[in-house]
C-alpha cells in the first residue's frame, strides 16, 4: 500500500466520522448507546442516510491533472457522500457546490480552487505526517 493510500484511508475515516458526529448533533440523535460503526450520517449531495462506515469521503475538487490536486488532503475539500453520488453520479458538482457554499462559504471555495489549480506532488515523508495527523484526529473523535 502506498503512503498516499495510507494517508487517504485515515483522512477518509476522520472526515466520515467528523460529519457523522456533526449530523447527529444537529439532528439531536443520541449516540451514547450506538456502536461506533453504526453512527449515521447524511450524504452531502443527496438525502441518503447510512452509517458513516458505509459512506465515502468525496472531494469537491478531485485529484486534478496528473493526480496532484493541492486541495486533495484539505479537510474543507472532503465531505461525506454516499457511494452512488461519489462514484456513479460524478460527485454531483452542482449540488456539491450548494453544500459547500452553505457549509464553508465562497471564500473557502475560492481558496480551495487556488490550491487545486496550483497542484501538488506529495513526498512520502509528507504523506506519512498527513496520515498520522488524520489518524490522531480520528482517534480523538472516536474517544468522544
Amino acid at each position: 500500500m502506498t503512503e498516499k493510500k495510507k494517508a487517504w484511508d485515515w483522512a477518509s475515516k476522520y472526515i466520515r466520522l467528523r460529519d457523522a458526529l456533526d449530523f447527529c448533533k444537529r439532528m439531536r440523535i443520541d449516540i451514547s448507546e450506538m456502536q461506533l460503526k453504526d453512527i449515521p450520517v447524511r450524504c452531502c449531495t443527496c438525502p441518503k442516510i447510512l452509517p458513516w462506515f458505509r459512506m465515502d469521503a468525496g472531494h469537491y475538487y478531485g485529484r486534478g491533472v496528473g493526480g496532484g490536486s493541492g486541495a486533495y488532503f484539505d479537510e474543507r475539500n472532503i465531505n461525506t457522500q454516499c457511494k452512488v453520488c461519489n462514484g456513479f453520479r460524478g460527485g454531483r458538482p452542482d449540488i456539491y457546490k450548494e453544500f459547500m457554499l452553505y457549509k464553508w462559504g465562497q471564500e473557502v471555495i475560492d481558496e480551495l480552487e487556488i490550491l487545486h489549480l496550483a497542484g501538488r506532488q506529495y513526498q512520502d515523508g509528507e504523506l506519512i505526517a498527513i496520515g498520522q495527523l488524520y489518524k490522531e484526529m480520528f482517534e480523538k473523535l472516536k474517544g468522544l
